[in-house]
C-alpha cells in the first residue's frame, strides 16, 4: 500500500520510521516547490505499531509530528503545512472518497453497509440477466 508525503512548507522536513524508541532514516522532503518535496512510500501493512516522525532540519527539536501507521493505511495523501513559524501539522487525504455512492459493482452503499443485497433484489437481478423481462411479465 502506498502513501505520498507532501512537504508543503518553506522547510526541509526528515522524515523517519520509529518503532521501539529506535528511529531510521527513510527520506529527506525538500521545501515546497522543489522536485524532491513529495515522497511515494510504500507501507507494510503487516507492520503495526509504527510511527512516522518528520522533523524539521533546522530545529530538529520538538518540532517534530507523528504520524502513525493507521494514519497511513486511512491515507493515500499525508501533505505537511506549518501553521505558525516553527509549528507543524498535517493534513490527510482519505483513501476513499465519503461521497462516492456506488462502487465498481454497482452495489449502492446500503448494500455495503449490511453486506448483503435481500433476496428479492438479488433473484430479480440474476433473472434479468437470463430472461427479458416482458416474456416475463406476459405469461
Amino acid at each position: 500500500m502506498k502513501t505520498k508525503f507532501v512537504n508543503g512548507t518553506s522547510s526541509v522536513i526528515i522524515l523517519k520510521e520509529a518503532n521501539s524508541g529506535i528511529h531510521t532514516f527513510v527520506f529527506r522532503l525538500e521545501k515546497k516547490g522543489h522536485r524532491r518535496s513529495c515522497f511515494v512510500m510504500d507501507l507494510d501493512t503487516n507492520a503495526t505499531y509504527r510511527e512516522y516522525h518528520l522533523f524539521d532540519v533546522i530545529s530538529s527539536s520538538s518540532a517534530d509530528i507523528v504520524v502513525s501507521s493507521d494514519n497511513l493505511l486511512d491515507n493515500r495523501i499525508i501533505s505537511i503545512m506549518e501553521v505558525t513559524p516553527g509549528v507543524y501539522s498535517w493534513e490527510g487525504t482519505p483513501r476513499k472518497d465519503p461521497t462516492k455512492k456506488q462502487d465498481d459493482e454497482g452495489s449502492t452503499s446500503d448494500d455495503q453497509a449490511t453486506g448483503t443485497r435481500s433476496l428479492g433484489r438479488w433473484l430479480f437481478d440474476a433473472l434479468s440477466k437470463w430472461m427479458p423481462l416482458k416474456r416475463f411479465f406476459d405469461q
